[in-house]
């Protein structure tokens, strides 16, 4: 099974209605995704997947180890232009899917 990583950091309700337009991509990709995330509360409804919420303050380098420690294949940034944008593409620049994360 393929793990993508998405990262957030305003509330995911602000992604909507579009979040939801990924489900079906997911499920035919066979795919687990997991939402980490440094602002507000994440429920199955509001994202197809899991999520993990990390402290607003954290750095590129801690949301990478973070995903890394799930496991991700791949990292998607939902970004939009707010001062957390930046950190959020760094994650995915710096990002790269170890040779022992689970498939």
């Amino acid at each position: 099974m393929q793990r993508i990583a998405f990262l957030r950091s305003a509330d995911i309700q602000r992604a909507d209605p579009y979040i939801h337009g990924i489900a079906p991509a997911l499920a035919q990709l066979g795919a687990e995704a997991r939402l980490f995330h440094t602002h507000g509360d994440c429920s199955p409804d509001l994202f197809p997947g899991t999520s993990e919420r990390l402290d607003p303050a954290a750095t590129p380098d801690e949301f990478v180890a973070r995903v890394r420690a799930w496991g991700a294949d791949a990292a998607v940034a939902i970004s939009l232009p707010d001062e957390n944008a930046l950190r959020d593409a760094v994650v995915k620049t710096n990002w790269k899917p170890s040779a022992s994360a689970p498939s």
